[in-house]
């Protein structure tokens, strides 16, 4: 189940976001839940990010991938593919999911598993929109790749 979080600021500035997908984990990896201590981290703002698209956002060594949706709900994941390593961020959004753009493997924004084969999974992160800035809490599961 999504978590919403609020962030201080005036509510006319504040979008609220779902977690989205962010680090590619190999197959019943887990994504964790986030915890008090997990400094929210500033990635993009979110007009750097068309509605219905994503973004390729390198943050320290991580493989990021910003995502809104045409009603500006904002996700994170992980850029590669666990199938083939296909930049999820040049991908599409569809039904709830963000789709391959190398050989179609959809994964649920929410949940991060891939409908057909729920065994392979990206991470997801909490996210929200600050003052026209998009936040993740980059949590790491001791078993997520990073970027080389």
């Amino acid at each position: 189940m999504a978590r919403i979080t609020f962030c201080a600021t005036p509510l006319s500035s504040l979008i609220i976001a779902q977690p989205l997908i962010s680090s590619v984990l190999m197959p019943d990896a887990q994504s964790p839940a986030p915890e008090a201590n997990h400094a929210w981290q500033e990635l993009c703002a979110l007009d750097d990010v068309p509605p219905g698209a994503g973004l390729y956002v390198p943050h320290e060594d991580w493989d990021l991938a910003v995502l809104r949706s045409s009603d500006d709900a904002v996700f994170v994941l992980h850029n590669r593919c666990p199938h083939a390593g296909g930049s999820l961020s040049s991908g599409w959004m569809k039904d709830g999911c963000v789709v391959c753009p190398w050989h179609t493997w959809a994964f649920d924004l929410t949940t991060g598993a891939c409908p057909e084969a729920p065994q392979f999974k990206v991470q997801t992160f909490p996210a929200r929109v600050c003052a026209g800035r998009v936040e993740a809490q980059l949590i790491r599961p001791n078993t997520a790749n990073r970027a080389d």
